[in-house]
């Protein structure tokens, strides 16, 4: 849906689209430490190999990224935003968005720039946790989805 936005047009099935996505991927994890009598596969190793792969990975990345120069002003599940002079988020940080394999890499979850405006330092400063500067970000920039 993000790397042929062409083909997805309609904006509220594209919504419904990434939740169920992100839905179905947190109910396959979590069926993993869930008890075999609960219908699970009682195997919470996979749980916590899975887990922590992924944030190992994240880690990896970021480290990464620092060294680049590049410093994530926030860091939601996989999802990422930086600060950049460059005004088209596709290019912001070099290599970050075009992944040389198709299922792999970054995509840009905003069409245009969302320019560090007061408003976006406020949102810093005053928001209680990452969902909700995500959420107040997204809605400044017009509801792209991360």
């Amino acid at each position: 849906m993000h790397t042929h936005p062409q083909s997805y047009r309609h904006e509220q099935g594209k919504a419904n689209a990434a939740q169920a996505i992100r839905l179905l991927a947190q109910l396959g994890v979590a069926i993993l430490a869930r008890e075999e009598a609960e219908g699970g596969w009682a195997r919470p190793d996979w749980l916590a190999q899975v887990v922590g792969h992924s944030r190992a990975m994240l880690f990896a990345h970021l480290a990464g990224l620092a060294r680049k120069g590049v410093m994530p002003v926030l860091v939601s599940e996989d999802a990422l935003w930086v600060v950049s002079d460059e005004p088209n988020p596709l290019t912001a940080v070099t290599g970050l968005v075009a992944a040389p394999h198709r299922w792999r890499g970054y995509t840009s979850g905003y069409e245009v720039s969302l320019p560090l405006s007061s408003d976006v330092k406020a949102v810093f400063r005053s928001a209680t946790s990452p969902d909700q500067v995500m959420r107040i970000l997204d809605g400044l920039v017009g509801g792209g989805e991360t």
